[in-house]
């Protein structure tokens, strides 16, 4: 009777620790599929024109400030313009 309870906790030890294996290469596999999206994304198209209109990020700032619930920074909209790879020059 002993044995088998023995047997019992070592497979039920053996399952819990294939789960917790399973789960966490679940959960890297899962994080290396995440990109962060940014707030600004679907105002875009906005932002890359009047940027290269040669419109200051002030400005920029200011016409999203309208759109958006609070107001960008302009240093946001600079990092945003250089992470998707926009330059002026």
């Amino acid at each position: 009777m002993d044995l088998d309870l023995v047997k019992l906790n070592i497979a039920r030890q053996h399952a819990i620790e294939k789960m917790a294996h399973d789960k966490s290469v679940r959960s890297i596999i899962k994080a290396d599929k995440y990109t962060r999206k940014s707030y600004l994304e679907p105002h875009r198209y906005e932002i890359i024109t009047m940027y290269l209109a040669e419109d200051s990020l002030e400005l920029i700032a200011t016409y999203l400030e309208m759109k958006l619930p609070r107001k960008p920074a302009r240093s946001t909209i600079s990092r945003y313009l250089k992470s998707i790879g926009v330059s002026r020059g």
